[in-house]
């Protein structure tokens, strides 16, 4: 499954941002066990190199540090067993 997404902004109440993700969750609980998900488009996070998300986002980031919405993709990618990459 190919799934398009745009997240809220640093800017938007973190209950926007949360919200977002819950229905992502919730789109991800009703696809298939089986199906290969990947999830494209703009989450607005800038990934930076601090070792306390390298596990979910490896080394090989643009930006130096992280900005508060790393924070809730990779609690998402770390429930989803998934993994963030970016460029």
């Amino acid at each position: 499954m190919l799934i398009n997404v745009n997240a809220a902004t640093e800017d938007h109440t973190e209950e926007i941002k949360e919200q977002f993700y819950d229905n992502l969750q919730y789109l991800l609980d009703k696809t298939p066990k089986n199906d290969i998900i990947i999830i494209l488009g703009d989450v607005n996070v800038q990934l930076g190199k601090e070792r306390l998300y390298s596990e979910v986002t490896g080394q090989q980031t643009l930006h130096e540090e992280t900005n508060r919405n790393v924070e809730l993709l990779c609690e998402f990618a770390c429930a989803n067993n998934m993994v963030v990459i970016g460029h």
